[in-house]
């Protein structure tokens, strides 16, 4: 919810807070729990996709992405060219603040490098780059890795399972769930399914 205060004194002058508004407002959420807050479909197959979800996040194409009709599901995918620069920013939210959640996708590599980002949440303000909240990437040999930045914990990651082919379609599931205390690492379940008929 966003808002801002307006008053006008009896001399009719009117002032505002925060300053700037409306362009600057106050905000807040309200949540509950196992709420979808982020989903792309990539069905609008040109310019940039769109949140469907409740929340609506703003999404920016940067880079080499382009839409595929080669997809799992609809009749688009989003195509990421990795040497091309190619990414998806979102505008930050405190829905995206998480620290018990599920993300789901379906991907299909064409090539593994290391440290290729699939999916980045930046860390808080005085974290750097690479000390992420939470993040999936690939490796060169071809597993997926889960990390999460946690002070004073530090970095914790951890590889799925079994490794994945380049050209076949994936369904990846990862499951994030806080401990009582940031002293402690998380505990990270990964599902990598290959469901026919994309074998």
């Amino acid at each position: 919810i966003k808002y801002y205060v307006e008053a006008v004194d009896v001399n009719s002058d009117t002032t505002t807070s925060p300053d700037g508004a409306p362009e600057n407002y106050y905000s807040f959420v309200i949540t509950s729990e196992r709420a979808l807050v982020f989903h792309l479909t990539f069905e609008e197959g040109s310019g940039d996709p769109v949140d469907h979800s409740s929340v609506g996040h703003v999404v920016t194409i940067h880079g080499d992405v382009s839409y595929s009709t080669d997809a799992v599901e609809g009749n688009y995918s989003g195509y990421f060219n990795a040497d091309g620069g190619g990414y998806l920013e979102v505008t930050p939210t405190a829905y995206l603040d998480l620290t018990d959640f599920t993300v789901e996708m379906w991907i299909k590599p064409d090539g593994f490098q290391n440290n290729v980002r699939i999916l980045s949440k930046v860390g808080a303000d005085d974290y750097a780059w690479y000390q992420p909240n939470y993040e999936l990437k690939e490796t060169s040999a071809g597993y997926l890795e889960v990390g999460s930045y946690c002070d004073p914990g530090g970095w914790n990651n951890f590889l799925s399972d079994s490794l994945m082919e380049s050209g076949k379609w994936y369904h990846i599931a990862v499951t994030y769930n806080s401990s009582s205390s940031k002293n402690n690492p998380v505990f990270i379940s990964i599902i990598l399914s290959l469901t026919p008929p994309f074998l």
